[in-house]
């Protein structure tokens, strides 16, 4: 109901919004709001958001992938502490680390720049444990039966572990996309200049100063106009993918 209230509420004027009962429906909707909000950059806003959200999930899945494969897989001194070390590290709130993350982009001379808002999710530990616990349940006869084949690893990873875990990645992939298309936080310290805005952050800016321009009005239609347009892209993402991330989700707890 939330979401229905504020697709139907990004069509009408602030004083419809606040009648007393509501309706979703009224005789004044327009696209006033949409107009209003299509003055400040918001394509630019958009393509920046699609792009540091393609990226994230570029650089996130390769990685996570390989370092779940090697845990669920391989023998080495060490693995089990070494991964309960990971696994600590869940514990420990984002914001604890932004100052260090922040401090780290600065030294490589990344503030200010779209690389800096993706590259520090290049190591997700819960995309790592999600991996981990998914290819362990691909039994190990594959790997032997391809190493008699005279496999080696870059064959195995590819033409075995890559397909079979496919539910699995496209999952991440959604998860990925999602949580770093609304890292509104990070992407708000990170970037000072417009053109480099996110849609999340873009859209608040733009209501900060429609705020400040205008502080005796509540510009509740434009709010409501830009969180649907910040949510559309979304909900397109999830509907193309929700079949494999579903199979995804589940198939993790079924032993093969």
């Amino acid at each position: 109901m939330p979401l229905v209230w504020m697709i139907f509420g990004s069509f009408q004027e602030t004083v419809g919004l606040q009648r007393i009962p509501p309706t979703l429906i009224s005789k004044d909707m327009n696209f006033d709001n949409y107009k209003e909000l299509f003055q400040y950059p918001a394509w630019r806003w958009l393509r920046n958001s699609i792009t540091v959200s393609i990226c994230s999930v570029l650089l996130t899945i390769p990685i996570n992938v390989m370092a779940g494969y090697a845990f669920a897989k391989k023998k080495f001194k060490g693995k089990e502490i070494l991964f309960t070390m990971f696994l600590f590290t869940m514990v420990i709130p984002g914001q604890i680390t932004l100052i260090p993350s922040f401090q780290l982009m600065r030294f490589f001379g990344l503030y200010n720049s779209l690389m800096a808002m993706w590259l520090p999710s290049g190591v997700s530990v819960f995309m790592l444990f999600f991996f981990r616990q998914f290819l362990s349940t691909i039994p190990d006869d594959y790997m032997d039966i391809a190493t008699i084949d005279g496999c080696g690893e870059i064959l195995k990873f590819t033409k075995i572990i890559i397909p079979l875990s496919a539910p699995a990645i496209v999952t991440m992939a959604l998860i990925g996309f999602v949580g770093q298309w609304g890292n509104f936080l990070w992407q708000f310290i990170i970037v000072s200049r417009e053109k480099l805005y996110t849609l999340p952050v873009g859209t608040v800016q733009l209501l900060m100063h429609k705020t400040m321009t205008d502080a005796a009005v509540m510009h509740y239609g434009i709010s409501f106009a830009a969180a649907t347009f910040a949510f559309l892209p979304i909900l397109l993402v999830f509907a193309l993918g929700q079949k494999y991330y579903l199979k995804g989700l589940f198939a993790g707890g079924v032993k093969g």
